[in-house]
Protein backbone atom coordinates (compact mmCIF):
# COMPACT_ATOMS: atom_id res chain seq x y z
CA UNK A 1 0.00 0.00 0.00
CA UNK A 2 0.90 3.38 -0.68
CA UNK A 3 1.79 6.01 1.96
CA UNK A 4 -0.77 8.55 2.34
CA UNK A 5 1.76 11.61 1.15
CA UNK A 6 2.17 9.26 -2.31
CA UNK A 7 -1.82 8.86 -3.04
CA UNK A 8 -3.70 10.88 -5.57
CA UNK A 9 -6.46 12.66 -4.55
CA UNK A 10 -8.49 10.11 -6.25
CA UNK A 11 -7.15 7.25 -3.97
CA UNK A 12 -7.18 9.64 -0.68
CA UNK A 13 -10.90 10.21 -0.69
CA UNK A 14 -11.08 6.05 -1.98
CA UNK A 15 -9.39 5.68 1.25
CA UNK A 16 -10.59 7.93 3.33
CA UNK A 17 -14.20 6.64 2.29
CA UNK A 18 -13.14 2.70 2.67
CA UNK A 19 -11.33 3.44 6.00
CA UNK A 20 -12.95 6.19 7.89
CA UNK A 21 -16.14 6.39 5.90
CA UNK A 22 -15.45 9.83 5.66
CA UNK A 23 -16.01 11.42 2.01
CA UNK A 24 -13.61 13.81 0.88
CA UNK A 25 -13.95 16.79 -0.57
CA UNK A 26 -11.68 16.62 -3.90
CA UNK A 27 -11.79 20.58 -4.46
CA UNK A 28 -9.25 21.43 -2.32
CA UNK A 29 -5.68 21.35 -2.49
CA UNK A 30 -3.74 17.77 -2.44
CA UNK A 31 -1.97 18.87 0.75
CA UNK A 32 -5.16 19.69 2.35
CA UNK A 33 -6.68 16.47 1.45
CA UNK A 34 -3.54 15.05 2.73
CA UNK A 35 -3.76 16.58 6.10
CA UNK A 36 -7.08 15.63 6.61
CA UNK A 37 -6.24 12.02 6.45
CA UNK A 38 -3.22 12.37 8.51
CA UNK A 39 -5.55 13.82 10.66
CA UNK A 40 -7.79 11.33 10.57
CA UNK A 41 -5.15 8.11 10.90
CA UNK A 42 -3.98 10.16 14.29
CA UNK A 43 -0.55 10.86 12.88
CA UNK A 44 -1.54 14.93 12.50
CA UNK A 45 1.60 16.56 14.74
CA UNK A 46 -0.23 19.42 14.86
CA UNK A 47 -2.11 20.19 18.76
CA UNK A 48 -5.76 18.51 18.23
CA UNK A 49 -8.70 19.47 19.90
CA UNK A 50 -9.64 16.76 22.46
CA UNK A 51 -12.99 14.79 21.40
CA UNK A 52 -13.28 14.82 25.19
CA UNK A 53 -16.50 16.50 26.21
CA UNK A 54 -16.28 18.88 28.82
CA UNK A 55 -20.05 19.24 30.44
CA UNK A 56 -20.21 22.35 32.89
CA UNK A 57 -23.41 22.99 35.07
CA UNK A 58 -24.17 26.02 36.67
CA UNK A 59 -25.45 26.53 40.18
CA UNK A 60 -27.53 29.39 38.85
CA UNK A 61 -29.01 30.54 35.62
CA UNK A 62 -30.19 33.96 34.42
CA UNK A 63 -33.13 34.57 32.20
CA UNK A 64 -32.13 36.26 29.36
CA UNK A 65 -35.22 38.69 28.80
CA UNK A 66 -36.23 39.64 32.44
CA UNK A 67 -32.64 39.02 34.31
CA UNK A 68 -34.13 36.71 36.78
CA UNK A 69 -31.65 34.31 38.91
CA UNK A 70 -33.02 30.87 39.03
CA UNK A 71 -31.58 27.79 40.89
CA UNK A 72 -30.09 25.67 38.16
CA UNK A 73 -32.16 22.80 37.19
CA UNK A 74 -32.22 19.78 34.90
CA UNK A 75 -35.49 21.30 33.19
CA UNK A 76 -33.79 25.30 32.74
CA UNK A 77 -30.73 23.76 31.71
CA UNK A 78 -32.37 22.14 28.85
CA UNK A 79 -34.37 25.14 27.62
CA UNK A 80 -30.77 26.79 26.04
CA UNK A 81 -31.59 30.10 26.53
CA UNK A 82 -30.81 30.75 30.08
CA UNK A 83 -27.67 32.26 30.85
CA UNK A 84 -24.86 30.30 33.07
CA UNK A 85 -24.49 33.20 36.36
CA UNK A 86 -23.42 33.00 40.00
CA UNK A 87 -26.37 33.83 42.77
CA UNK A 88 -25.66 37.58 42.07
CA UNK A 89 -26.63 37.56 38.36
CA UNK A 90 -23.16 37.97 37.25
CA UNK A 91 -22.15 35.52 33.45
CA UNK A 92 -19.75 32.83 34.87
Amino acid sequence: MKEIEEMTKDELEAYALEKFNVDLNKRKSLESLVAQVNELEGNDTAMTVSDELVVLEPDYLRHPINNRVFPSTKFLLMRGDMIPCDKDGKTV
